[in-house]
């Protein structure tokens, strides 16, 4: 299986997940923002052998397309050297840090070999029509960084814009849901090969908000891999807290971040289905780390 990770911050953060996520079974596959100085995050990762940075990665700016195209470009570094090998790609982000053993999550995802974990709500379906604007508005998230005096002009651009909703394609379920999912290596091959046969698919997407939590779903979700990935869920209220935290796929997605206190994820590592959890702070969090480690220690030794 393979790890991808998406990062732009905290080297010793990325080290301490590499160093968690490492294992014999498993490649890991970094994308590190093309503004970020790889340095450090080099000098950080040096040892770990099976661990490789995209060679031509993107400027992932957040809630743009960036994000989904750094992805992908993890997702081909992959298959460069790994080909179909892996039994599927998870995708993490540098924040990420396992609430299981590396052996652990890499029987349990060889032990689902044909299931994709990407669950998904139908924002038409829903009537939300914040989520519905992610979709037919028209975002310019790629042109400035949020909190920056940039962004402030062009969100008053794409608030006028409202008024002139974008058209759809006919026949496309649009879905959304958490950005951090686990695909088998099948799905993301069909994919990455659907998205080079049909352009037009990926274009729509640039302009969407947060398309990071939009593309995969949608893919999945009109692709021959649909059933694998289960039913379209109901929609819960994700708009007031800013995301889809609730549909989190082996992830324990806490709505309010970072993580700081232990108590929050004690819940989530008796819980067998999740493997991960984010998102973590290298000193903020630190002894929320050192509990999980300490957590992990004692279940090896036990077994």
């Amino acid at each position: 299986m393979v790890f991808i990770v998406i990062a732009h911050d905290q080297p010793l953060m990325l080290a301490r997940l590499i160093s968690r996520l490492d294992s014999p079974d498993a490649g890991i596959v970094v994308h590190l923002d093309r503004r970020t100085d790889p340095r450090p995050f080099r000098a950080a990762l040096e040892g770990f052998g099976r661990v490789h940075l995209v060679e031509n990665p993107v400027k992932a700016r957040w809630a743009a397309f960036s994000l989904v195209d750094a992805t992908m470009r993890a997702m081909r570094t992959a298959f460069r050297i790994w080909g179909s090998t892996p039994s599927h790609h998870v995708v993490l982000s540098g924040a990420d840090y396992p609430l299981k053993s590396a052996d652990r999550i890499v029987d349990f995802l060889q032990r689902n070999p044909g299931r994709q974990f990407i669950r998904r709500f139908d924002p038409f379906d829903a009537g939300d029509e914040r989520q519905i604007r992610r979709i037919r508005g028209r975002h310019f998230r790629e042109l400035a960084d949020r909190n920056t005096l940039a962004r402030k002009p062009l969100f008053a651009v794409e608030t006028i814009l409202r008024v002139f909703p974008r058209r759809l394609p006919r026949g496309v379920r649009f879905t959304i849901g958490s950005q951090w999912i686990a695909l088998s290596t099948a799905c993301v091959a069909w994919c990455l090969r659907y998205v080079d046969e049909h352009p037009e698919f990926m274009r729509l997407f640039k302009g969407m908000f947060a398309p990071d939590e939009i593309f995969f779903h949608t893919l999945v979700e009109n692709s021959p891999f649909a059933a694998e990935a289960g039913p379209v869920e109901p929609y819960y209220q994700v708009t007031e807290l800013g995301g889809p935290w609730r549909y989190g796929n082996l992830h324990y997605l806490h709505p309010i971040v970072a993580i700081t206190d232990p108590a929050d994820v004690r819940e989530a590592l008796a819980d067998p289905d999740l493997l991960f959890a984010r998102k973590f702070h290298p000193v903020h969090s630190s002894a929320v780390l050192d509990a999980i480690d300490a957590r992990l220690a004692r279940a090896s030794s036990s077994g």
